[in-house]
């Protein structure tokens, strides 16, 4: 049997602002944990990029990312229109695909302008 220990709260939110830049570690470890003495955020980065499973979560995230990178144009439109028309997909996610695919097929420009005539034609209907 394996002993697999969760990421901490902390480690996750590392992990995300490594994820956001990762040539700059030091600055995640500055903004997710407290630093008061001089050189801890040093010794905190190093065991944090000694650890496995910190660093597993980090190779996996950018792998996707580099997946996702190599996707087409078309691929990612199937992705979003699969998301948008699956019956698993939440109300929430399901409007954000739509927003996509509509900014994708260019039904609306992204304006006050197109939201003002948008609003007028509804107030014309009352």
């Amino acid at each position: 049997m394996t002993n697999k220990k969760k990421l901490t709260n902390k480690q996750k939110k590392y992990i995300d602002e490594v994820i956001q830049d990762p040539l700059h570690t030091i600055n995640a470890v500055r903004k997710v944990y407290d630093c008061n003495t001089k050189g801890s955020e040093h010794t905190i980065n190093w065991k944090l990029k000694n650890n496995d499973k910190v660093q597993e979560e980090i190779d996996l995230y950018m792998e996707k990312l580099r997946k996702v990178e190599l996707l087409t144009p078309e691929q990612i439109k199937a992705g979003i229109t699969e998301l948008a028309i699956s019956s698993r997909t939440k109300t929430g996610e399901k409007l954000k695909a739509y927003e996509l695919l509509s900014k994708i097929a260019r039904l609306f420009k992204d304006n006050d302008e197109t939201m003002v005539n948008l609003y007028n034609v509804n107030d014309k209907d009352k």
